[in-house]
């Protein structure tokens, strides 16, 4: 069976834009893990992610803004893909976004405009990974939350 994967997507103008802390950012994604592990709990495919307990994995994307999370949220429910929008309250902000299944080559093809990949892996670590994959780098930063920030294209070759 491949690797499960959760995927967080965290609005990147939270703290560029609007200042909030890293502390903060990260208690917002948190919230929406567990919030979506609660959710599907008897889903099979949750069951499968929590059966690995010690090697779960996690990819962490960056929506730039809150108009791109709800571009994200309705593609997911069309294509009737498991996930929480996570809105902070008493606020009222939609501030992150997680699923728990693995996404399709389309749904992939159509966030890689969209979205940053935020991962804890070194630049040099992590392109490698992606040249394996067919992934091309196209732009590495520092960001102000403290991750490795890469914006990538993905290439899946013809669909014929």
């Amino acid at each position: 069976m491949s690797t499960l994967v959760q995927y967080v997507v965290v609005r990147g103008d939270l703290a560029k834009t609007m200042g909030w802390p890293l502390g903060a950012i990260v208690a917002q994604a948190c919230h929406a893990c567990t919030a979506v592990i609660h959710l599907f709990y008897n889903d099979s495919n949750t069951q499968a992610y929590l059966a690995e307990l010690d090697s779960m994995h996690k990819v962490v994307l960056e929506a730039p803004d809150e108009a791109s999370l709800h571009t994200l949220c309705s593609k997911l429910k069309e294509d009737d893909v498991h996930h929480k929008l996570w809105i902070e309250q008493p606020e009222n902000i939609p501030t992150s976004l997680i699923m728990t299944q693995e996404l399709t080559k389309p749904m992939l093809e159509g966030m890689k405009e969209i979205f940053n990949l935020h991962r804890e892996y070194d630049i040099v670590t992590f392109a490698r990974s992606m040249r394996t994959r067919k992934i091309e780098t196209l732009e590495a930063d520092d960001s102000r939350l403290g991750f490795v920030g890469i914006t990538c294209k993905i290439d899946f070759g013809s669909t014929a």
